[in-house]
């Protein structure tokens, strides 16, 4: 089993996550995707070379692990407290 350090992230908008080929990653759908506060942006995940699909649209990244837990930790991607 690969760890989560071997991953390869990018983020995505929403728009976009019809074009994507969910068989190129490792996230297996779009109810699996980790999505931004509102819902405009989206983080798809992969191993090894950027998937053909993603490489087809407009994206953020690549990210390493430790650099998309950064990203993570911005305003737009930390849930909203109650």
């Amino acid at each position: 089993m690969k760890a989560p350090s071997d991953n390869i992230y990018a983020v995505i908008s929403t728009a976009d996550v019809d074009n994507v080929n969910f068989d190129e990653l490792l996230d297996t759908g779009a109810v699996t995707l980790r999505y931004n506060n509102d819902n405009t942006k989206c983080i798809v995940k992969w191993i090894g070379s950027i998937p053909s699909s993603i490489a087809a649209i407009s994206y953020e990244g690549p990210y390493t692990h430790q650099e998309i837990k950064q990203v993570l930790k911005t305003a737009s991607w930390i849930p909203n407290q109650e």
